[in-house]
This record gives structure tokens, sequence and C-alpha cells, in this order.
């Protein structure tokens, strides 16, 4: 499953080693605990009215040559295209550094730009009025629901003519007491198809551009202890992406 936001969980440490032996010989309960946040997400599709167009991960190549869904879905990719950003502003920096563990050479590793770009984003900030979102649990997939594409518009690669292409953002509100200072609080999510942006308390912590793996956040920095957290998480499936309904 690739179109949808899968489980997340919410990771408490409580230290970065592993608990000593007691004097009985026995190993002490692991400091980690695991908590499930999959239920009592809201969600609404595109981006906020004078936002569309804005958010970018990164500035796109035109589309051209595109095909229909009588061809099958792992046909050859095509060879990648430069394209320069000019003076848009992409958010991609931000994100490249959420990768830094699966990089062996420390000189290779992305470092995070100072500041907190486009913080004035109506959906990331805590006080935004949600109520009118719809209510879902995760895993969730905005396209099953349809409709169905009719004719050739927005039909490709074999996606079984559902709406999978868009944008789709997902809010909720963490309660992290603050008994919790002191350790560290990490996302793991298991996949979010695809460009995946994620916001904590207004801080674009970081992200995930592709779909079909699993990934984890630090999000240590930007909790407030003893209070709610807003947590925001952007998604964006171009068009003519990978979602295969078998």
């Amino acid at each position: 499953m690739n179109r949808i936001l899968a489980l997340f969980c919410l990771i408490v440490l409580s230290g970065s080693t592993a608990p000593a032996a007691t004097a009985d010989g026995q190993t002490p309960p692991s400091p980690r605990q695991r908590l499930s946040i999959n239920d009592g997400w809201r969600f609404s599709m595109d981006d906020p009215s004078g936002w569309e167009g804005k958010i970018l991960y990164d500035v796109r190549p035109e589309l051209e040559g595109v095909v229909n869904d009588a061809i099958p879905a792992d046909t050859a990719a095509t060879e990648a295209v430069e394209v320069e950003a000019g003076n848009v502003e992409v958010l991609k920096p931000w994100i490249l550094p959420s990768g830094n563990a699966f990089i062996a050479d420390p000189d290779q590793r992305h470092q995070r730009p100072a500041g907190n770009p486009m913080p004035d984003i109506p959906y990331i900030q805590g006080d935004f009025d949600d109520r009118g979102w719809e209510s879902v649990d995760l895993p969730h997939d905005w396209a099953i629901t349809g409709p169905f594409f009719t004719g050739d518009e927005g039909v490709g690669g074999g996606m079984g003519r559902l709406p999978s292409p868009g944008i789709g953002w997902y809010r909720k509100s963490l309660y992290i007491p603050v008994e919790d200072t002191g350790r560290r609080i990490f996302l793991d999510v298991d996949g979010a198809m695809a460009y995946a942006m994620v916001w904590l308390n207004g801080e674009l912590v970081g992200g995930w551009p592709y779909g079909y793996s699993s990934w984890r956040l630090d999000l240590t920095p930007f909790v407030d202890f003893g209070s709610d957290n807003q947590l925001a998480i952007r998604l964006d499936n171009p068009p003519e992406s990978s979602r295969w309904y078998p």
C-alpha cells in the first residue's frame, strides 16, 4: 500500500544506552515506549486558499509524452531531468537531513538551513480550526472512495482510474506530559505517499519524499512538554505517480 498515510507511532526514549542489569542479574524493562497515534486525525484535500502552488518540495519538470492506463505501470522510467528552481522557494533543504542516518560518511550528510521556512501556512498553526475537516483513522487512502475517472482525463500509469494524485493534509493534537521532559520523542511512519512534510507546533521538522519505505523523525527539539502539540502532515502525490490498485 503506497497511496496511504500509513501507521504512525510516537516513540518515547528515556535514554540512549541499554539499561544495566539489576543485582539479581535480571535486565530491567526497556526505557523505550511505543505508542500508536493512528486514531483521531483530521484530513482535508488541497492547500489552503492563497497557498496553491507555493508549498514545494522541489521544482518538477513538465510532464511530456504522458501515456494512458493501457500501458503497464512498470514500464521503464524516463531519464532524470534537471530543473532550475530560480527564485522559487523550495523546502527540500529542510527535508533532506531527515535521511542523514542512512549516509555513512558524515561529510556527505545534509545540513539543515537556519530558520523556519513558510511559518505562516494556516494549516500548521496550533489555533487553526480544523473541526470542519474529515475525521479519519490511519491507515487512510483518500483515493479509494473515488469517484472513478471516466474517459481519458486524469488517467495514466495503470492506476485503476482512481483519483490518487493530489495534495492532502493531516492534523492531530498530541499532549506530551511534562514528566517526559528529558526524553527523546520520535515519530515513526510506515509509509506516506508522497513527498511528506511534517510540522510540529508550526516548525518544519522534516519529511520524506519516497512513498515505499518507513522513516523516522526526531520531534524532540520542537516539543512543548506539558502542553498540546500540533502535528501537521502534508502529502503531495503528483500526476502520473505510481499507485497500484491490484
